[in-house]
């Protein structure tokens, strides 16, 4: 195989490659995303620890005395604190961060372009390799306008 063909075919592979993100987006694409399911899901159980504070104020509420009358008074206070909504947040970005070059990596094909350069240069092409290298030539050379 000549140099021209190794050159096409390299760019080819690289075109190839172009069409994923690279890994430093996967990962601040999956800590983002993890870390909106992560607060999603942190929610939820917030949600559910103020329910059992609204059950608890009507089943056994707590009286605070102002000016000498008994006034009810809410449990548990609205300030904003560390909780499940920003421990879900954390550990949803921490492993969508470590999962979004795993995932990236199972979305890549193999470039056949890559492919069968690797064969050309190891020297092991058969017969249809042979045959799919000059189907992927006419195609890029068909793409740039030669042909």
């Amino acid at each position: 195989m000549n140099s021209n063909m190794e050159q096409v075919l390299l760019a080819q592979a690289a075109r190839d490659a172009e069409k994923y993100p690279n890994n430093e987006a996967a990962t601040y694409g999956g800590a983002a995303l993890g870390g909106l399911v992560g607060v999603g899901a942190g929610d939820l159980l917030h949600m559910d620890g103020r329910l059992g504070e609204q059950i608890a104020d009507v089943v056994n509420p707590i009286y605070k005395e102002v000016d000498g009358k008994k006034v009810k008074q809410k449990r548990g206070s609205h300030a904003l604190k560390p909780g499940p909504r920003m421990a879900g947040g954390i550990i949803g970005a921490i492993l969508g961060g470590a999962l979004g070059p795993s995932i990236r990596n199972e979305m890549i094909q193999t470039s056949p372009s890559a492919a069968l350069l690797a064969k050309a240069q190891t020297g092991t092409m058969t017969q249809s390799d042979v045959i799919a290298l000059q189907q992927e030539m006419a195609k890029t050379y068909s793409q740039i306008g030669i042909v």
